[in-house]
């Protein structure tokens, strides 16, 4: 049987440890303004109150989430097709995504039937971060599929038209 336990959250500012509570998950959620770090310790607790010691310090760098993974040292290094933005949204959107290798690249929008509604991108196309500006005035509200093709690489997201 798994015993309760707390997490000890250091804040990096003042140093002053903080129970948080048992048998919790943490996230950090983070909208921005540029990459931070959280550090932590962690020790159990029993449910007779014995507690063991803490772990040594630990960091979680995060920020910028939708870069990690994709860029490094300003180089793309990994294929990835990001979220539009904004979503849902009214008549435009943008769509951003990140090429590993120069090729061909192919996006394209669906409706829920699978039925091609758009085809924004349709080119050979220089490796590094694109961004198209998706332009949905004729279209009913709903929601709708998009597609990125780059060589092997394929990713699908949805976005959700209101107008």
């Amino acid at each position: 049987m798994r015993q309760p336990f707390a997490i000890v959250l250091v804040q990096r500012l003042n140093k002053q440890p903080s129970r948080i509570g048992p048998c919790q998950v943490y996230t950090i959620n983070y909208a921005g303004g540029g990459p931070s770090l959280a550090e932590y310790k962690i020790r159990a607790n029993d449910i007779n109150g014995n507690y063991s010691n803490y772990t040594s310090m630990e960091s979680v760098h995060y920020g910028y989430a939708w870069k990690i993974g994709t860029r490094k040292n300003g180089s793309i290094i990994d294929y990835k097709l990001e979220q539009n933005y904004p979503n849902p949204f009214d008549q435009t959107t943008s769509i951003s995504y990140s090429l590993k290798k120069p090729g061909y690249v192919s996006l394209i929008v669906n409706n829920l039937l699978g039925q091609q509604v758009a085809e924004l991108v349709n080119e050979s196309q220089e490796r590094g971060y694109h961004t198209i500006n998706f332009d949905a005035s004729n279209l009913p509200s709903g929601i709708y599929i998009y597609k990125l093709n780059a060589g092997e690489f394929t990713e699908v997201k949805k976005m959700q038209l209101i107008k």
